[in-house]
């Protein structure tokens, strides 16, 4: 059974004003994730703004302490709203991301979870069972010792792609030249001249055992015009 809007809470209600917003909003149906993204980087500031007080209050002499209690809680509730507006503007920019890239929101909550689980194997829950960090320094150096492995291998993983690009590039240029060969489509020294550097015949043989291959063809099919 769906509960009515207004019958639910928290981050499932806020759920549905985005859903809802998103099929019956004409400005949110007219945005787009780059706006949306301006939008969140001005809602950061504005909770930064409200967390300063906060953190000035933390360094208040003992003197000061009572009045210095007052003040964070009567800043909580604006805390409070400008981290609202945040979370809102993430939902967004996730809805429109979605909408204009067509993959799975979940995809995403996912993925950072499996990242964050990855550079800190110390936590019982998904750990290794064996790296143990004693400072912060040492969860610091575990995270970005990680992230570098990460890195490297989504380069290796590139560069592996582009490699087999190339050879089944270099695998259909080759077929072409030997079919050029087996046909004779060229009739002039420049003809033979133009395909072996056009194709990847010659770079993928010894130069002159190539150039040397096409000659010895061409001058064949001219003994073979030649009238007895």
């Amino acid at each position: 059974m769906t509960l009515a809007h207004k019958e639910l809470r928290g981050k499932e209600r806020l759920y549905n004003v985005v859903s809802c917003l998103s099929k019956n909003c004409p400005w949110t149906i007219s945005q787009t994730s780059n706006k949306m993204i301006e939008y969140l980087e001005s809602e950061v500031k504005e909770l930064k703004n409200e967390l300063l007080p906060v953190e000035s209050v933390k360094e208040a002499s003992m003197k000061e302490e009572k009045n210095a209690i007052l003040s964070v809680k009567g800043n909580s509730r604006a805390i409070v709203s400008e981290l609202g507006d945040v979370i809102f503007d993430v939902l967004m920019l996730e809805m429109m991301l979605q909408r204009e890239y067509g993959f799975d929101a979940e995809e995403a909550w996912q993925v950072a979870s499996e990242k964050v689980e990855r550079r800190t194997p110390y936590v019982r829950e998904w750990g290794d069972g064996v790296t143990a960090p004693t400072t912060i320094e040492d969860t610091k150096k575990i995270w970005q010792e990680v992230k570098k492995r990460e890195k490297d291998h989504l380069e290796t993983k590139k560069q592996v792609t582009e490699n087999v690009k190339i050879l089944e590039k270099d695998d259909e240029s080759n077929k072409r030249t030997t079919q050029n060969l087996q046909m004779g489509s060229f009739k002039t020294i420049n003809d033979v001249l133009v395909l072996a550097f056009r194709s990847n015949f010659v770079r993928s043989s010894t130069s002159t055992a190539a150039l040397g291959f096409l000659f010895g063809v061409f001058i064949t099919k001219l003994m073979m015009r030649r009238p007895a």
